[in-house]
């Protein structure tokens, strides 16, 4: 409790927990400039593509919509639990 009235609960920073990917071959391999893939690069291009997904899941707002439902979800879960003249405080470390 934190000046006697409110709960704080504090929460780690939102992030992506798995990138869940099947196996991934390179069947085919083909010299031209839209396909420029070559045999035994596929890992190297799962990794940059699990970059580039949280980079764009940041830019989407992804991260604060999970933080606001983490938010939420702790008030009404602790609603009950909680004195009712103190107050419920949810933070997110960053």
């Amino acid at each position: 409790m934190e000046n006697g009235n409110t709960v704080v609960i504090t929460l780690p920073p939102a992030k992506v927990l798995s990138h869940e990917t099947g196996e991934l071959r390179l069947v085919w391999e083909q010299q031209n400039i839209l396909n420029p893939m070559h045999g035994g690069e596929e890992s190297k291009w799962v990794t940059d593509q699990k970059s580039e997904m949280e980079k764009r899941a940041k830019e989407l707002g992804l991260f604060e919509e999970a933080k606001q439902n983490a938010k939420v979800t702790f008030e009404s879960l602790f609603a009950a639990a909680i004195p009712a003249d103190a107050q419920l405080d949810v933070r997110f470390r960053d």
